[in-house]
């Protein structure tokens, strides 16, 4: 079993953060002694929060970011925590990791947390249309044509016929062109 380290929480003084992925209280406060474990509850969209009291102001945290912000060093703001296994609950600092958007939202899709195609709720196209855009893209149609027959704007068509929406059946077909998915 790994022990428990904790570590003062940047710009909370009163709080400190384990890599176990446990808050506590360090100073006395408003209803509070030191050592309290804070409780915490499971905010949308599924992660761990803990509000934090700092000059009489509350501020809510999610655990998993302030566990990172004590135990992983980083000078790239832009990158993002990911929990290695997708469950948001795992805040625990082996489970995590900094990540460029763009990764964290592949492995997320790679663990089948972020539905794509035709499993999303708010797609409107389905497989088998997405390949008739491609086939009507090839054979001349505009694609503002194209967008007004299957109820999407010329934008999203373009995407699809660049490979760039819906790369789950564009993938490995730029030109679209005898490829064995189109027949």
């Amino acid at each position: 079993m790994e022990d428990e380290r904790w570590r003062v929480i940047k710009d909370f003084p009163d709080y400190a953060v384990s890599n176990l992925g446990q808050i506590k209280r360090l100073t006395p406060g408003r209803k509070t002694r030191p050592g309290k474990i804070l409780k915490g509850a499971i905010k949308p969209p599924g992660y761990p929060m803990v509000n934090l009291r700092k000059q009489g102001k509350t501020y809510y945290r999610r655990v998993h970011s302030l566990v990172a912000q004590a135990f992983i060093e980083t000078n790239h703001e832009d990158l993002t925590v990911n929990h290695k296994d997708g469950n948001k609950i795992n805040n625990h600092l082996s489970n995590l990791e900094y990540l460029s958007q763009a990764d964290n939202n592949r492995h997320a899709q790679s663990l089948g947390l972020r539905p794509s195609g035709s499993k999303c709720s708010w797609a409107r196209l389905n497989e088998s249309d997405v390949k008739e855009i491609l086939s009507l893209s090839t054979h001349g149609m505009s694609q503002g044509k194209i967008g007004k027959k299957f109820g999407v704007n010329q934008s999203s068509v373009s995407l699809i016929v660049r490979g760039k929406m819906w790369k789950s059946i564009t993938a490995g077909c730029p030109d679209h062109a005898g490829c064995p998915a189109w027949g």
